[in-house]
């Protein structure tokens, strides 16, 4: 059952409701992180566990003029898939446990339907969803790992970056219910379908940063290059990044916006807060080759379940956050794996 914790409310004022204009605008909440990543993927409504799509080379075709009939050039096929993250919240809340305090007014005794208490949409409104964004930002965008089970002590497979669990127990954390990008990109890099673009270690000049990543985009394939739109780092590379660049040139840029653009690119420099914590890792990719399938069965919508004077309220939704053609996203060489260090503080 949901912990709801309100004796501070009663040891200052009370067990007991007494009628003072107060209002939900009384009650400061907590500051939630949004879920900046997700809004860079476009959604995609999605049929069935896994996000399909298939990447098409030719070879040359073209040849010089001659009589004979001289077949030439390959149509190559080559799939990939991506498991949606599957979710759910699960909350058992009382709503009677308001009524004699200060937030009383959160009850509504008139009511007979519970679940239809002014608490409840409160709840749902100000605290679970924003709570369900926070994570998806600071836990599963970025880091997340795909899961075969429930809590158990895993066993990870090295050569794939898949959790293998032995036993199905209690709760698990929101983070293993999906390949996060960080994870997904491991994973390219092992099966040699994505561009990794040596970088080393970043300078910690800031002037020196700026030049290097100038240099790094300039070594990505032009008919590539062309089509990036932003360049995904850490909020620390990226302030690393504006400092470079105001030093490097104050002269010609004094406006905010440019001090993100790569010179001799289209490409803008853009933090994810998700990746707090990535260290030297940045990625790119075309916006076309982000997406993000949605399993057409998630409506969003909770099922309030009527228990006695509890109210049961359950959710559960399958998405990803993820890429149409691997080939096509460009990373640094340094933070896309996963490593024994990271397992344990991670994973």
């Amino acid at each position: 059952m949901a912990t709801i914790n309100i004796q501070a409310i009663i040891d200052e004022w009370g067990a007991r409701y007494t009628p003072e204009g107060q209002t939900t605008q009384d009650i400061k909440t907590q500051l939630f992180a949004p879920s900046e990543t997700e809004l860079f993927f476009r959604s995609v409504p999605n049929d069935g566990d896994y996000f399909k799509s298939s990447y098409s080379t030719i070879d040359e075709v073209t040849q010089a003029f001659s009589v004979p009939f001289v077949d030439k050039g390959a149509l190559t096929f080559k799939p990939w898939e991506t498991r949606l993250g599957e979710y759910k919240v699960d909350q058992n809340f009382v709503p009677d446990r308001f009524r004699n305090s200060w937030l009383g007014f959160l009850a509504n005794i008139k009511e007979v339907d519970r679940s239809k208490w002014p608490i409840l949409i409160w709840f749902v409104r100000e605290m679970l969803l924003p709570k369900i964004n926070e994570e998806q930002e600071e836990e599963q965008s970025y880091w997340g790992w795909q899961l075969t089970g429930y809590d158990a002590i895993p066993e990870v497979v090295g050569s794939t970056y898949v959790r293998e669990f032995a036993a199905e127990t209690s709760a698990t954390p929101a983070n293993a219910a999906v390949d996060g990008i960080h994870t997904q990109i491991a994973k390219m890099r092992t099966a040699s379908r994505c561009v990794v673009n040596n970088s080393g270690a970043w300078s910690t000049t800031p002037e020196t940063f700026v030049t290097e990543v100038e240099e790094w985009m300039q070594a990505i394939d032009p008919k590539l290059r062309r089509k990036l739109d932003y360049l995904f780092m850490s909020e620390d590379l990226k302030n690393r990044f504006q400092d470079g660049k105001r030093i490097k040139y104050n002269a010609y840029y004094a406006q905010e916006a440019d001090l993100m653009a790569i010179d001799k690119t289209t490409t803008k420099v853009q933090a994810l807060h998700s990746m707090a914590g990535a260290g030297d890792h940045v990625w790119t990719t075309p916006a076309l080759n982000r997406v993000r399938p949605i399993s057409k069965d998630s409506n969003g919508m909770f099922d309030m379940q009527k228990n006695d004077r509890a109210v049961k309220m359950l959710n559960d939704w399958k998405k990803i956050s993820t890429f149409e053609v691997p080939e096509f996203v460009v990373t640094s060489d340094q933070g896309a794996v996963i490593d024994a260090g990271l397992i344990t503080a991670r994973y």
